[in-house]
Protein backbone atom coordinates (compact mmCIF):
# COMPACT_ATOMS: atom_id res chain seq x y z
CA UNK A 1 0.00 0.00 0.00
CA UNK A 2 0.96 3.35 -0.86
CA UNK A 3 0.27 6.05 1.85
CA UNK A 4 0.83 9.52 -0.16
CA UNK A 5 -0.87 12.63 -0.63
CA UNK A 6 -1.85 13.81 -4.48
CA UNK A 7 1.76 14.85 -5.67
CA UNK A 8 3.76 14.59 -8.32
CA UNK A 9 5.78 11.95 -6.64
CA UNK A 10 3.05 9.75 -6.32
CA UNK A 11 1.85 9.80 -9.55
CA UNK A 12 5.59 8.90 -10.73
CA UNK A 13 6.15 5.98 -8.46
CA UNK A 14 2.35 5.16 -9.92
CA UNK A 15 3.48 5.42 -13.52
CA UNK A 16 7.23 3.25 -12.96
CA UNK A 17 5.52 0.64 -10.92
CA UNK A 18 2.71 0.51 -14.29
CA UNK A 19 5.35 1.11 -17.56
CA UNK A 20 7.64 -1.24 -15.61
CA UNK A 21 5.26 -4.13 -15.58
CA UNK A 22 4.32 -3.17 -19.74
CA UNK A 23 7.66 -3.17 -20.68
CA UNK A 24 8.61 -6.32 -19.22
CA UNK A 25 6.27 -7.84 -20.94
CA UNK A 26 3.63 -8.28 -17.76
CA UNK A 27 0.13 -8.57 -17.58
CA UNK A 28 -0.28 -5.05 -16.05
CA UNK A 29 -4.32 -3.88 -14.79
CA UNK A 30 -5.06 -0.32 -13.45
CA UNK A 31 -8.06 0.28 -11.50
CA UNK A 32 -8.56 4.07 -11.27
CA UNK A 33 -11.46 7.12 -11.30
CA UNK A 34 -8.81 9.38 -12.85
CA UNK A 35 -7.12 7.82 -16.09
CA UNK A 36 -5.16 11.10 -17.32
CA UNK A 37 -1.87 9.60 -16.81
CA UNK A 38 -2.76 5.65 -18.59
CA UNK A 39 -3.29 7.31 -21.71
CA UNK A 40 -0.39 6.69 -23.53
CA UNK A 41 0.31 3.10 -21.70
CA UNK A 42 -3.18 2.04 -23.00
CA UNK A 43 -2.51 2.80 -26.67
CA UNK A 44 1.06 1.05 -26.56
CA UNK A 45 0.13 -1.75 -24.34
CA UNK A 46 -3.01 -3.12 -25.77
CA UNK A 47 -1.76 -6.51 -25.37
CA UNK A 48 -0.57 -6.58 -22.02
CA UNK A 49 -2.29 -3.83 -20.51
CA UNK A 50 -5.73 -3.15 -19.02
CA UNK A 51 -7.21 0.00 -17.92
CA UNK A 52 -10.96 -0.26 -15.63
CA UNK A 53 -11.68 3.43 -15.18
CA UNK A 54 -14.15 3.90 -12.68
CA UNK A 55 -16.01 7.36 -13.07
CA UNK A 56 -19.64 8.67 -14.31
CA UNK A 57 -17.56 10.70 -16.95
CA UNK A 58 -16.07 8.11 -18.22
CA UNK A 59 -16.58 7.93 -21.95
CA UNK A 60 -15.30 11.79 -22.23
CA UNK A 61 -11.68 10.71 -20.14
CA UNK A 62 -10.78 7.60 -22.33
CA UNK A 63 -11.54 6.61 -26.08
CA UNK A 64 -13.54 3.38 -26.27
CA UNK A 65 -10.60 0.51 -26.77
CA UNK A 66 -10.29 -3.15 -26.15
CA UNK A 67 -8.13 -2.83 -23.41
CA UNK A 68 -10.34 -0.09 -21.52
CA UNK A 69 -13.25 -0.69 -19.25
CA UNK A 70 -15.59 1.69 -18.30
CA UNK A 71 -18.24 1.87 -15.46
CA UNK A 72 -20.37 4.23 -14.22
CA UNK A 73 -18.76 4.91 -10.50
CA UNK A 74 -17.75 3.21 -7.41
CA UNK A 75 -21.36 3.38 -5.51
CA UNK A 76 -21.73 -0.22 -6.72
CA UNK A 77 -18.84 -2.53 -5.58
CA UNK A 78 -20.05 -5.55 -7.50
CA UNK A 79 -19.89 -3.73 -10.66
CA UNK A 80 -16.22 -3.65 -10.30
CA UNK A 81 -15.95 -6.90 -8.96
CA UNK A 82 -17.82 -8.46 -12.37
CA UNK A 83 -15.83 -6.06 -14.04
CA UNK A 84 -12.66 -7.42 -12.86
CA UNK A 85 -13.21 -11.10 -12.95
CA UNK A 86 -14.98 -10.98 -16.66
CA UNK A 87 -11.46 -9.64 -17.33
CA UNK A 88 -9.17 -12.14 -15.14
CA UNK A 89 -11.01 -15.38 -16.91
CA UNK A 90 -9.60 -14.12 -20.28
CA UNK A 91 -6.09 -13.93 -18.92
CA UNK A 92 -3.96 -17.63 -19.47
CA UNK A 93 -4.01 -19.31 -16.72
CA UNK A 94 -0.61 -21.20 -18.13
CA UNK A 95 0.80 -18.06 -18.18
CA UNK A 96 3.56 -18.18 -15.66
CA UNK A 97 4.58 -14.55 -16.20
CA UNK A 98 4.31 -12.16 -13.02
CA UNK A 99 1.20 -9.87 -13.54
CA UNK A 100 1.12 -6.55 -11.36
CA UNK A 101 -1.83 -4.76 -10.93
CA UNK A 102 -2.23 -1.09 -9.10
CA UNK A 103 -5.59 0.12 -7.69
CA UNK A 104 -5.51 3.59 -7.35
CA UNK A 105 -9.55 4.60 -6.20
CA UNK A 106 -9.46 3.32 -2.77
CA UNK A 107 -9.76 6.32 -0.65
CA UNK A 108 -12.95 7.17 -3.11
CA UNK A 109 -14.73 3.70 -2.23
CA UNK A 110 -13.37 4.35 1.15
CA UNK A 111 -15.09 7.92 1.44
CA UNK A 112 -18.32 6.58 -0.04
CA UNK A 113 -18.96 3.20 1.65
CA UNK A 114 -16.59 3.54 4.97
CA UNK A 115 -14.33 1.56 6.84
CA UNK A 116 -16.44 -1.74 7.12
CA UNK A 117 -17.53 -2.35 3.46
CA UNK A 118 -14.47 -1.47 1.80
CA UNK A 119 -12.34 -3.49 3.69
CA UNK A 120 -14.47 -6.40 3.41
CA UNK A 121 -14.48 -5.60 -0.37
CA UNK A 122 -10.82 -4.98 -0.72
CA UNK A 123 -9.73 -8.27 1.28
CA UNK A 124 -12.07 -9.98 -1.59
CA UNK A 125 -10.20 -8.85 -4.25
CA UNK A 126 -6.95 -8.98 -3.08
CA UNK A 127 -7.47 -12.52 -2.43
CA UNK A 128 -8.94 -12.75 -6.06
CA UNK A 129 -6.03 -10.63 -7.33
CA UNK A 130 -3.23 -13.04 -5.12
CA UNK A 131 -4.44 -16.44 -6.44
CA UNK A 132 -4.22 -15.35 -10.14
CA UNK A 133 -0.73 -14.10 -8.93
CA UNK A 134 -0.55 -10.71 -9.15
CA UNK A 135 2.03 -8.40 -7.10
CA UNK A 136 -0.53 -5.07 -5.78
CA UNK A 137 0.47 -1.85 -5.77
CA UNK A 138 -2.81 -0.27 -4.02
CA UNK A 139 -2.95 3.56 -3.32
CA UNK A 140 -4.42 5.37 -0.55
CA UNK A 141 -4.79 9.34 1.02
CA UNK A 142 -4.41 9.07 4.74
CA UNK A 143 -5.57 12.95 5.11
CA UNK A 144 -8.94 12.29 3.77
CA UNK A 145 -9.70 9.52 6.29
CA UNK A 146 -10.07 9.34 10.14
CA UNK A 147 -6.85 6.91 11.24
CA UNK A 148 -8.69 4.38 12.24
CA UNK A 149 -10.57 3.91 9.25
CA UNK A 150 -7.31 4.55 7.03
CA UNK A 151 -5.45 1.58 9.82
CA UNK A 152 -8.29 -0.57 9.25
CA UNK A 153 -7.13 -0.77 5.66
CA UNK A 154 -3.61 -0.61 5.50
CA UNK A 155 -3.90 -3.58 7.99
CA UNK A 156 -4.93 -6.11 4.79
CA UNK A 157 -1.15 -5.15 2.90
CA UNK A 158 1.92 -7.18 3.26
CA UNK A 159 3.61 -3.44 2.93
CA UNK A 160 3.25 -0.08 3.53
CA UNK A 161 5.32 2.86 1.57
CA UNK A 162 4.54 6.32 2.86
CA UNK A 163 5.25 9.50 1.32
CA UNK A 164 5.58 12.36 3.61
CA UNK A 165 6.87 16.20 3.75
CA UNK A 166 9.01 17.93 6.15
CA UNK A 167 11.24 21.08 5.96
CA UNK A 168 14.68 20.91 5.14
CA UNK A 169 17.37 23.01 5.19
CA UNK A 170 16.51 23.61 1.89
CA UNK A 171 13.15 24.11 1.92
CA UNK A 172 10.22 21.73 1.78
CA UNK A 173 11.25 17.92 1.22
CA UNK A 174 9.03 14.69 -0.33
CA UNK A 175 10.45 12.08 1.92
CA UNK A 176 10.05 7.96 0.83
CA UNK A 177 9.30 5.86 3.71
CA UNK A 178 8.90 1.98 3.41
CA UNK A 179 6.95 1.29 7.13
CA UNK A 180 6.34 -2.12 6.66
CA UNK A 181 7.37 -5.11 3.81
CA UNK A 182 6.58 -8.49 5.01
CA UNK A 183 9.22 -11.16 4.54
CA UNK A 184 11.50 -8.85 2.70
CA UNK A 185 14.57 -7.07 3.36
CA UNK A 186 14.10 -3.18 2.73
CA UNK A 187 15.96 0.03 3.50
CA UNK A 188 14.65 1.28 6.96
CA UNK A 189 16.01 4.97 6.62
CA UNK A 190 13.29 7.30 4.76
CA UNK A 191 14.62 8.71 1.45
CA UNK A 192 14.50 12.25 0.52
CA UNK A 193 12.48 12.04 -3.08
CA UNK A 194 11.76 15.85 -4.07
Amino acid sequence: MLAATSSDERQLLIGRFLEAGVKAGETTLYVTCEAGNAEDIVQQFQTNFSLVICNPQADLIMQDQANVFKLKGIENLTDIDIALMKHLRTLNPAQTMPKRACICLISDVLLQHHAVVTRKWLSSLLTNLKFKGFTILAVIDPTMHPPEETQAILGLFDGEIRIAERQGAKGLEKLLKVVKLYNQNYLKDEVIIG
